[in-house]
């Protein structure tokens, strides 16, 4: 069987992929494969005897030509030679093939894994007890109507918002049974060309309400419907700005009404009184509305009517079995296609992209249909024990999902008629029979699935889908907030990791995804993420204490460690020259492992010399090879160890002391009890990258500020660097440079964000240590120039400013990489906002991993690092709204000044040109274009006179030793005390009960 040579996903979008790891076998045929396998054969008889690389490129030259043969030798390389040793074995290469065959023929019979992986999430509404007819999404939020009048905002968390009763005027002379039936509410539909809400009630009337006030006033009512509607839909045209609403009847009729002029007014309320009108008062009012009216299609009611858009018609059920499902053409011009079932059809699902429809039915069953062939359903699918009260299908995963009347969900595969998955659906909040609306299965977005059921609400993720749609409405890299992406070089790949336990691997070139691992870690949250020294190799760390070893080119696991007493792994080093694996994290401890090829779980090595651990959890590590590892601990201790000796032959401190008064109560995070079983009370976050965001115990009564990153400095490690800082540590988002040859003092210090508490977890440097890049808890990534500093103690009170700094995401920064490509500098940036991002130095903005649109990394940077049309990178992709369209964004539009937190000044170095608001770019620094009023211009000097002032008493106040202070009760700041007219030492601050607190 001929294999077909297929494009890869970049290439069909029109990009160049230099990336080798495109698939071997859609490069080569099955023919070519088994001549290779020959040749192979003959090269050794023994299966898993090695042969050269350059023997099969030769080969393959042969077999294939030298053209076609690269592009499969660089995949071997890449692929089966993972420990990049230049030969391969006929087992690997069998291997590989077989499981790339495996996984094209599971595409092709389109194998779909369950995509219900999680519990679900589970709302109550607590202010009405009745069914709920349906849920309906409106911009970020849900909407849903209980048949006692009662509409309902909902957070898409499922948490509600508010209530508001609609009973009305019209009820105030009615009986109190009266009332009860009258404010029965049969369905409802969100008008979103219009912002408003219509529903409808078995007293024969239909009501609009506004969504645009707080108290959802009813806008219009019409009374006197020659029947109860029971179903409703609206459909609104933007381009014809014509709405149709449908709804269907208690006597197997369909209405349609026609809104004119929706986005104006409905109705035309000056000939009408306090804006009720009755149905026939419509049929005069053409120049807003017309009515179509399609009598008796089914005999008992209609219970659900949809309207297709692509050929104006539209779908109806009902539970008669002479017109169980009909098709309807709007203007009558072609006949109706009736759909026959011996017991009715309760409801139905149309799905455009496969062009099926779905239905549900007393009898238990499912059947797909073909729209234009009502003789004999596709496929019946059994399974259901009781009636199928409600189906939707999936169309991006091609599956179906049908729930019936005893709160079971089937998944069905809708191309296999096969059952995926079954879902038991227990409500926690009802003990009552289960009662259902007219709307009981939502698909409000591609990734979530939400049923009803009485009063409560169960919301599914759905896992799977390709471009998920996130809360804040565009597509994200990852499920869950990231823990860390590192960069591949022998691969051109980036590595991500978030807290779901899914890692991803990206090509850097073009954007595509290329492997997806989930659950990595089962349900334990992944902590920690790094490339062995092969760079083949992805190792992570979970928050239970398992750490991994994985494939990139498979995905396959290859080792399993276990560190002792099971706590959260923050850091793990892979020391190939050793053989071993150093694992820490918050069992305080560095564990080490040999790390044998034959060995698959490996026991922890206690050979390890270094007894003087830390005295509290360790947060971060760094590795300088082949000497040096460095870790920091949430103490602020700071322990370089010498890998020969593996002992500890330097010790560091935290710059400040923190009293738990100066902590905002902004900082309170989720917390859990210390993973150390020991006398000290500290309280520990939720996951590593929170670090920052701890209260220690109030018995506590100082401590110092944890250690959050570690960098070392490489280019700057010689035998001779002595007084030449090697080490770069972030606490409390402040660098400290440090010799790791020298004293205990820090070379120097300076803060790496502009904005008051607010800290740093990501710290990364350029090959040539000239640059520093750090990322920050509010989303900034700022680049500063450290070529000239830390190598003399004259630059200690010398503080760099930020060469760029910008808006990159919408939560914190957790970590970055920098990568060089086509001789040009570019940044990869983590973030708990779910993404990951891909930046040049200057902050303009390549794309981010996930999005629609792929891009050509090496045209952009051979354009001059802008993303244009032709390279499909569109800023419209990134989710930052502050972002302007060259990626970047000025700090000064994200400070509040009613909180006094004025950010550190961003101005350019010397022998650069400054910013200016003209839109134009001079040099290297991008600007944006900005237009201010007078008072705007008055208030940004003002603003630009308080920066520059700050920046300088942190130049003059730099050197500062608080060594001698004490604390004795009072507390002010470094620039409170710079307000007291009469200046004093140290001494007499002391006496005054006053302690300097300072942070930069």
């Amino acid at each position: 069987m001929s294999q077909e040579k297929r494009p890869s996903q970049a290439q069909k979008a029109g990009q160049l992929n230099s990336s080798p790891s495109r698939q071997m076998n859609d490069a080569i045929t099955a023919e070519q494969l088994e001549q290779l396998l020959v040749a192979m054969q003959q090269m050794s008889d023994h299966f898993d005897a090695l042969i050269a690389i350059p023997d099969i490129r030769r080969t393959l030259d042969s077999i294939m030509g030298p053209a076609d043969a690269e592009g499969v030798v660089e995949a071997l390389a890449s692929k089966v030679d993972s420990e990049n040793t230049g030969f391969v074995d006929r087992g690997e290469v069998c291997s590989f093939v077989l499981q790339q065959l495996e996984e094209k023929e599971a595409k092709t019979t389109n194998a779909i894994r369950a995509p219900i992986q999680q519990p679900p999430k589970f709302g109550q509404n607590v202010h009405s007890k009745e069914v709920m007819c349906r849920l309906m999404k409106a911009s970020t939020q849900y909407f849903t109507v209980s048949r006692d009048g009662v509409i309902t905002s909902w957070k898409t968390n499922l948490h509600p918002q508010k209530s508001v009763t609609v009973q009305g005027e019209l009820l105030s002379s009615l009986t109190a049974h009266n009332k009860r039936q009258a404010l029965w509410i049969t369905d409802s539909a969100i008008m979103p060309d219009c912002n408003k809400l219509v529903v409808s009630t078995i007293s024969r009337e239909l009501c609009f309400y506004d969504l645009t006030t707080s108290l959802y006033k009813c806008q219009y009512k019409v009374l006197e419907l020659p029947s109860a509607s029971i179903c409703l839909t609206y459909y609104c045209n933007l381009k014809s700005h014509q709405s149709y609403l449908l709804y269907g009847d208690e006597l197997g009729s369909v209405t349609i009404l026609t809104f004119l002029k929706p986005t104006t007014a409905l109705f035309d309320v000056l000939a009408t009184k306090d804006s009720t009108l009755t149905y026939h008062d419509l049929f005069g009012q053409a120049d807003f509305v017309n009515i179509s009216e399609y009598p008796q299609i089914h005999r008992e009611w209609t219970l659900r009517v949809s309207y297709l858009s692509h050929n104006h018609s539209f779908v109806s059920c009902s539970n008669c079995s002479a017109a169980s499902l009909v098709m309807t053409d709007v203007n009558r011009n072609r006949g109706s296609y009736v759909f026959r079932v011996r017991k009715g059809v309760k409801c139905f699902d149309y799905s455009r992209e496969l062009d099926v429809i779905a239905t549900g039915s007393a009898d238990h069953r499912v059947r797909l249909w073909d729209p234009y062939v009502p003789s004999r359903p596709m496929a019946v699918l059994v399974g259901h024990d009781t009636m199928v009260i409600d189906v939707a299908v999936h169309s991006n995963l091609k599956v179906l999902f049908s729930f019936s009347h005893d709160r079971v969900m089937h998944v069905w595969d809708i191309f296999e008629h096969t059952l995926l998955q079954t879902v038991k659906v227990t409500f926690p909040f009802s003990q009552r029979p289960p009662d259902y609306g007219s709307g009981v299965v939502s698909l409000p977005l591609p990734h979530t699935l939400i049923l009803m059921c009485n009063e409560n609400l169960a919301g599914f993720g759905i896992e799977g889908v390709s471009q998920p749609l996130e809360e804040h409405g565009g597509t994200t890299s990852h499920h869950a907030p990231l823990c860390a992406a590192v960069y591949s070089p022998q691969l051109n790949q980036v590595i991500s990791a978030c807290e779901q336990s899914s890692v991803h691997i990206w090509d850097l070139n073009t954007g595509a995804l290329v492997l997806r691992c989930n659950g990595c870690h089962g349900h334990e949250e992944v902590t920690s993420l790094t490339l062995d020294a092969s760079g083949r190799h992805f190792i992570t760390g979970s928050r239970g204490g398992d750490v991994k070893v994985w494939s990139c080119t498979t995905g396959q696991c290859v080792k399993h460690f276990q560190t002792p007493g099971a706590t959260e792994v923050t850091g793990v080093v892979h020391l190939k020259e050793k053989g071993r694996l150093l694992c820490v994290g918050w069992n305080r401890r560095i564990t080490a492992y040999v790390d044998k090829p034959e060995v698959f779980e490996p026991r922890p090595d206690n050979s390890w010399q270094g007894r003087a651990h830390h005295q509290d959890d360790i947060l971060c590590m760094a590795y300088c090879p082949p000497l040096y590892i460095t870790t920091g601990s949430f103490d602020g201790e700071i322990v370089v160890w010498n890998l020969n000796k593996e002992r500890a032959m330097a010790r560091f401190h935290s710059l400040a002391k923190l009293a738990p008064v100066i902590l905002r109560q902004h900082k309170l995070r989720t917390q859990r009890p210390s993973s150390h079983t020991s006398t000290s009370s500290h309280s520990r976050p939720a996951s590593r990258k929170l670090s920052s965001y701890r209260i220690r115990s109030a018995s506590a009564h100082v401590r110092y500020t944890p250690v959050d990153k570690l960098l070392f400095l490489k280019t700057r490690v010689t035998e001779n660097c002595e007084g030449v800082a090697t080490l770069v540590s972030s606490e409390g988002g402040v660098a400290r440079f440090w010799d790791i040859h020298g004293s205990e003092q820090d070379l120097g210090n300076f803060p790496l964000t502009g904005f008051e508490d607010e800290n740093v977890l990501a710290l990364t440097t350029d090959p040539l240590n000239q640059y520093l890049i750090a990322g920050d808890t509010v989303g900034f990534i700022s680049v500063f120039d450290i070529s000239h500093y830390g190598n003399s103690p004259a630059q200690k009170g010398v503080v760099p400013d930020p060469l760029w700094r910008w808006k990159a995401h919408d939560r914190e920064v957790v970590s970055m990489d920098h990568v060089i490509q086509e001789a040009e500098k570019v940044i990869i940036s983590a973030s708990a906002d779910c993404n990951v991002c891909v930046w040049t130095m200057e902050g303009v903005c390549v794309g981010k991993f996930g999005q629609e649109c792929l891009w050509n990394l090496q045209h952009i940077l051979q354009s001059g690092g802008t993303p244009s049309r032709s390279t499909a990178v569109s800023q419209e992709c990134h989710h930052t709204d502050e972002t302007p369209n060259n990626g970047r964004a000025d700090i000064d539009q994200h400070i509040s000044p009613a909180k006094g937190d004025i950010p550190m000044a961003t101005l350019p170095p010397a022998g650069t040109n400054e910013r200016s608001d003209s839109g134009t770019t001079h040099g290297d620094v991008i600007t944006t274009t900005t237009t201010r009023s007078m008072l705007g211009t008055l208030y940004q000097e003002q603003l630009n006179r308080r920066m520059s002032d700050r920046h300088e008493r942190r130049v003059n106040l730099a050197g500062l030793d608080l060594g001698p202070i004490e604390q004795f009760g009072a507390i002010c700041s470094a620039y409170q005390a710079l307000k007291i007219q009469v200046h004093v030492n140290a001494n007499e601050l002391v006496k005054g009960n006053y302690v300097i607190l300072m942070r930069f």
